[in-house]
């Protein structure tokens, strides 16, 4: 039996802490908001987790299948599964000596996807998944149909965000296969993807009425419940799934995701540690578990986390950035700068590795080379707001005259706030209109920033709401 990993979709705002300063105050390095990325979920979903589900069908169980075999009791680990790296070329050898034979052709685009597949690494390159697509349409031409050629093809189309087609597939298996809960939860998933929520939700419920005690399905449906923000339901479905096994993971990963979105990192963590206990391989988890440290300012324990992650892992942007972020925090601003720079390497055109990397450049004064990373970052996305204010900034109050261009600076904030009105924008542009000396505007945008703060539904009496308000008192004692 082999297990086919499914790919869910998970978005995750930035939860990002802009800290605010009394009016004149330079803000620089330690000042900027520099946590980053993913810890929310919501429907607009960008970033994949994992949930693996057997879908129970069998192919082989003899190694030369060139899939994976199962560990000791069922359960799989690094040490227990086996790759079989001539996967292809054993099927391809088949398929040369028997070319009318169409589950041969299945057989090797399984193999495809698997052969390069580890617990660490699910990507499946599109010239891979080309390749796939033919080897099952030719297995179909001669023949070789069923529920396994469906399921498959499903979980192929839905790996390449085909999410249309694979729930086409998916309905294919659960005609041929009605009392089968695990196609309506392959099929939830897929609904999910393509976000047709109430879809996914009705075939999760299907799932539980075919089998009330699904671990599975209860961790699914508290993901959609998360996906609403119905909190008390989504935390019921957790506890059940655990109650019916105690050793899906997902429950506890995506409870812990549950505990971050309403920043309760300190259960988000204990959440992330007990699915790493039953997934110890789990990328994914143990990102978002350093990023709940980074949060709870624990940058010490953040670099060890990082230590133990994979080598290929090593070399995923945000890892890079977080250890970047860690030691800039630790005044670490050298190793800073070498992780940002290894993060550029990687992709060049990421705006958020310029913004990070600026942040040790402006600790040590080196103010023209973080002139560049801030606008090529703000070029890249104009919508970034951390990189936007940190480049108005660093152009307003700048040591080094030769670089201060405070009107430059008001103008960067102006044509932020008209791609989207907020209270942030707001309140950056009356710092501005206030280093400028226009205390009358920056007195009035102030007032704006407050209203737009309130009217957001954001607590009064908050940290944030009294700096807006201190930042305002700061604007009227400077028009006396």
């Amino acid at each position: 039996m082999m297990f086919c990993t499914l790919l869910m979709t998970f978005l995750f705002d930035a939860n990002q802490k802009l800290e605010h300063c009394d009016a004149g105050d330079y803000v620089m390095a330690k000042h900027a908001s520099v946590l980053p990325m993913d810890n929310e979920v919501s429907p607009a979903a960008s970033e994949s987790g994992c949930l693996d589900i057997d879908i129970a069908y069998q192919i082989t169980k003899t190694t030369t299948a060139g899939y994976r075999l199962l560990g000791i009791n069922g359960t799989v680990s690094m040490d227990d599964v086996i790759p079989i790296k001539n996967a292809v070329k054993y099927w391809t050898t088949r398929i040369d000596r028997e070319s009318d034979t169409g589950k041969y052709y299945f057989h090797r685009a399984v193999a495809r996807k698997y052969e390069k597949y580890t617990s660490y690494d699910t990507t499946v390159h599109k010239d891979v998944l080309d390749e796939i697509y033919v080897d099952l349409l030719i297995a179909e031409e001669k023949n070789f149909s069923g529920i396994h050629l469906h399921a498959f093809r499903g979980s192929v189309f839905h790996d390449s965000g085909l999410h249309k087609s694979a729930i086409h597939e998916y309905t294919q298996c659960i005609k041929k296969s009605p009392g089968s809960e695990r196609f309506y939860i392959l099929r939830s998933i897929a609904h999910r993807s393509n976000r047709m929520y109430d879809e996914s939700l009705k075939d999760v419920n299907r799932a539980l009425e075919l089998n009330p005690i699904c671990s599975k399905a209860f961790s699914l449906r508290g993901v959609l419940h998360l996906d609403s923000n119905i909190i008390h339901k989504a935390n019921a479905d957790f506890e059940s799934s655990i109650k019916y096994d105690a050793t899906n993971s997902d429950s506890y990963h995506y409870k812990g995701v549950m505990f971050a979105r309403n920043a309760d990192y300190k259960k988000a963590i204990e959440q992330y540690k007990l699915c790493l206990n039953h997934d110890p391989f789990n990328a994914i988890v143990m990102k978002r578990h350093i990023t709940a440290l980074v949060h709870l300012q624990q940058y010490n324990a953040c670099l060890d986390e990082c230590s133990k992650l994979p080598n290929w892992r090593m070399q995923d942007i945000d890892v890079l950035n977080y250890q970047g972020i860690c030691n800039y925090m630790l005044n670490n601003n050298t190793l800073s700068y070498r992780y940002h720079s290894q993060a550029i390497e990687v992709n060049n055109k990421h705006s958020k590795s310029h913004y990070y990397r600026s942040l040790p450049l402006l600790a040590e004064r080196k103010y023209i080379e973080a002139e560049n990373d801030l606008k090529y970052a703000c070029l890249l996305n104009p919508l970034d707001k951390q990189a936007i204010f940190q480049y108005a900034d660093l152009l307003a109050r700048c040591p080094d005259t030769k670089l201060r261009n405070q009107s430059a600076a008001l103008n960067i904030v102006k044509k932020y706030i008209q791609s989207t009105e907020s209270w942030e924008g707001y309140q950056k542009i009356a710092e501005m209109q206030n280093v400028n000396g226009d205390f009358k505007e920056a007195l009035l945008t102030q007032e704006t920033a407050i209203k737009l703060y309130e009217k957001s539904g954001r607590p009064t009496n908050s940290d944030v709401h009294r700096a807006l308000l201190k930042q305002l008192d700061a604007y009227k004692k400077n028009m006396k």
